[in-house]
């Protein structure tokens, strides 16, 4: 299997090194990853040339965007059977998956018609869950047959608290209602905020199984909220 891995946070950082590392058990790791730090960029694509460094013969740093990244792997590289976005360094869960660049590269992944998998982790201070959690999810995908074309597989692993896992959940995505707040407002740098309800233990959903020491694996499609994906793959694996 020939595998291209990127994220959001940037090609030299310990999430996608340590997930680079579990992906090589499954084939050839291919990794083409941002330059610098594009989280919350969505499915931002650069209109214009690229500037690429190649730091070695796999691995590549491209000054954009996760879709720059996406579209220069297989531009470049022929044979991709898969491509892997992360590991992010705080969740991408509910409404924050349609601003999440982990998640936009799968989004990319989909419209030129390769399976994808995004994952995610509660904090940078919680790596060492890839380790520990990357091969559970991954022989889970890969038993049940779960890789499509018609969504991408939106992998978190649990609440940092939880050193091990209690399961695995095929989940739903969370709709969060948010409320927004205006901070403050001085020398032209606007502040604002945002209050959500996060604190649920449904674990039919991302969050829930998130909160409550699940990995949470979300079937999303380009309209992430329909759940006809979510109850297309749970059937197939019933």
């Amino acid at each position: 299997m020939r595998i291209l891995l990127t994220n959001d946070d940037g090609y030299n950082v310990e999430g996608i090194f340590l997930l680079r590392e579990e992906l090589k058990r499954y084939g050839e790791v291919i990794l083409v990853a941002p330059k610098v730090v594009q989280s919350a960029k969505s499915c931002a694509i650069t209109i214009g040339p690229l500037n690429i460094e190649k730091v070695d013969e796999l691995t590549y740093a491209v000054e954009g965007t996760p879709i720059d990244c996406v579209l220069f792997g297989l531009c470049n590289f022929e044979g991709i059977d898969l491509i892997v976005s992360g590991c992010n360094n705080s969740p991408n869960m509910g409404v924050d998956t349609i601003y999440s660049g982990t998640c936009a590269a799968c989004t990319q992944a989909l419209i030129a018609n390769k399976p994808a998998i995004s994952f995610s982790c509660a904090g940078k201070d919680y790596f060492s869950q890839i380790t520990k959690f990357s091969k559970s999810a991954l022989d889970y995908i890969f038993d049940n047959n779960l890789l499509s074309t018609d969504y991408f597989l939106n992998v978190n692993f649990p609440d940092g608290k939880y050193e091990d896992i209690k399961g695995i959940n095929l989940t739903k995505l969370f709709y969060q209602r948010i409320k927004y707040q205006t901070g403050s407002y001085e020398n032209g740098v606007f502040l604002s905020y945002r209050k959500m309800d996060m604190n649920i233990k449904d674990l039919s959903y991302d969050v829930g199984s998130f909160n409550e020491g699940y990995i949470s694996i979300t079937p999303l499609s380009t309209s992430n909220f329909n759940l006809d994906v979510f109850n297309k793959v749970a059937k197939e694996i019933e």
